[in-house]
């Protein structure tokens, strides 16, 4: 076995805190639209805490910023979360900050928690009647030879094996239907800062007193 080599890293001073949003920071954000999905697109939430800057000296984002978001992607089986990347943060005043920032939970998990629907009878519905009806077929057909004697037999086999092979392509036809994840409108969420944010060229502290 091999000992695991690390390289070194530097620490390096980040300079003025002032007007820092820092990489990390969570970002409180109420939900104003709907998310469903089904399809991708555009979402909006409201912030709905007052943040500062790194050395908690400075508003950078206001109560009631608006920002952006887009969600692309469909969920897969078995996953409960969905991903929305937050682009642009708009402030009251107007000031405009690119984020591409991703969504989080209230402990900072990754995704937003849906209600998800998983769609078990548009899966496996059509596929399970096509069975029934081929059982059923099967079950004449027992009754039958059983009636009847084997010189009336009535052959019900072909009927069954159709019914099994629709029953599979039925099933191949929608087993693969994704589930559907939805979040409503009013929703607390989190978004955390992917990179620092220099709020620099656009925000100026001056002095009340004028000295």
């Amino acid at each position: 076995m091999n000992a695991t080599v690390t390289a070194s890293a530097q620490a390096q001073q980040r300079g003025d805190l002032t007007y820092l949003l820092a990489k990390g920071t969570n970002i409180p954000c109420g939900l104003d639209t709907k998310i469903v999905t089904t399809q991708p697109g555009f979402t909006r939430c409201i912030v709905s805490k007052d943040v500062y800057s790194a050395n908690g000296q400075t508003l950078l984002i206001e109560r009631g910023s608006k920002i952006i978001g887009e969600q692309t992607s469909a969920l897969l089986q078995g996953q409960a979360r969905v991903f929305v990347l937050w682009n642009e943060l708009e402030t009251p005043t107007g000031v405009k900050v690119p984020l591409a920032s991703p969504g989080a939970g209230a402990l900072g998990e990754s995704g937003h928690a849906a209600y998800v629907k998983y769609h078990f009878w548009k899966r496996f519905g059509g596929s399970i009647m096509i069975s029934l009806i081929g059982d059923i077929g099967d079950a004449v057909g027992n009754r039958q030879t059983r009636t009847s004697g084997n010189n009336n037999h009535i052959s019900y086999e072909n009927t069954s094996e159709a019914a099994q092979q629709m029953a599979t392509e039925a099933l191949k036809n929608s087993i693969n239907i994704p589930p559907t994840g939805t979040i409503n409108q009013g929703s607390l969420i989190n978004i955390m800062v992917a990179r620092d944010v220099d709020f620099s060229k656009v925000y100026e502290l001056v002095n009340p007193y004028g000295y």
